[in-house]
């Protein structure tokens, strides 16, 4: 009769482990890795690169620099959420216009192009929806002793949606 119960209790044990395993796994993002793409054929890093935001500098500009990163995927280990990350645009250039000229620029500029304040982000975040429900937003950084401009831009990953 004993090693029929600690058969049973030893079944149940491992049973409990294998569920706890798992729930692990699933919580973490371990079970297969990425799921989807982040942006199949590069469309959002498109989408992006041709907003007008992107398209248009400040008169009087100087060293102008354009990154775009691709969409990713960044594993995080074991204790931070793994996931997709969109696509980006950052663009540095250098104008010695006051800041508030800058930012008038790029509010207007905004504005035009269907781009909103978040104020959920912070003051100097702007929103987009895109036709295709994608979200992207932008902030315009200054660094007044250098005269120098940061417009940093992503858009969500299509895995997101």
């Amino acid at each position: 009769m004993k090693p029929r119960r600690f058969l049973f209790l030893s079944l149940i044990g491992a049973g409990v482990i294998a569920v706890f395993a798992i729930i692990v796994l699933v919580l973490f993002g371990k079970w297969g890795g990425p799921v989807g793409e982040g942006d199949p054929g590069g469309k959002r890093l498109q989408e992006l690169l041709s907003d007008p935001i992107f398209a248009v500098m400040p008169a009087g500009s100087t060293d102008m620099q354009t990154t775009s990163t691709p969409a990713r995927y960044q594993d995080n280990g074991w204790f931070e959420p793994s996931g997709w990350r969109g696509p980006s645009i950052t663009m540095s250039f250098k104008n010695s216009a006051s800041s508030s000229t800058i930012r008038s620029f790029y509010e207007q500029q905004a504005t035009s192009d269907g781009w909103r304040h978040d104020p959920s982000l912070n003051s100097r975040s702007w929103l987009k929806v895109y036709p295709n429900g994608a979200k992207a937003t932008f902030i315009l950084i200054s660094f007044s002793r250098t005269d120098s401009y940061l417009l940093t831009g992503s858009i969500e990953p299509a895995a997101w949606q």
